[in-house]
């Protein structure tokens, strides 16, 4: 009998679970989106300390461990993420992603940070780890030029 009950309630309240939860596996678009917005609004948070922890919180939450050694080993005195070494203001509200490919394994997008003349372009490729897809390169492409989006309109 109380087993009867449990199976009972069991069937009745897994499925309003599973719809409370309502969360979607984020496509690599999406992935690659998320985390560069989260980088790049870290990155103007005043206070050294909370702008680090939520950077390497957005780090740690889309990146696989084999970029993070990339990331840690980049000696080029860039930042790793954007190849550059200031970011710029205009990156934040100018993302763009399109994936190029993708399989039950892997993907690859392309990130457009900026706008006009000072667009950058990046080959992001992803893997699929749990069900859950991290970033597992960023390789730039394409940097149009070497000052931010308002200052490459300035100098034109």
């Amino acid at each position: 009998m109380l087993k009867g009950m449990f199976l009972s309630c069991c069937l009745i309240c897994v499925p309003y679970i599973a719809l409370a939860s309502n969360e979607r596996p984020l496509s690599p678009a999406e992935i690659v989106s998320a985390f560069y917005h989260d980088y790049l609004v870290a990155a103007e948070i005043p206070d050294m300390k909370s702008s680090n922890d939520f950077s390497l919180e957005a780090i740690y939450k889309y990146t696989t461990e084999h970029l993070r050694h990339l990331q840690n080993n980049n000696d080029s005195g860039a930042d790793y993420f954007v190849d550059a070494q200031d970011i710029c203001e205009e990156w934040k509200s100018h993302i763009d992603t399109t994936i190029v490919s993708v399989n039950d394994h892997t993907a690859l997008v392309e990130l457009k940070l900026g706008y006009g003349k000072g667009t950058s372009l990046y080959a992001v490729s992803l893997v699929k780890n749990r069900g859950h897809w991290l970033i597992n390169s960023v390789k730039p492409t394409f940097k149009g030029s070497i000052y931010c989006p308002q200052l490459a309109e300035e100098y034109e």
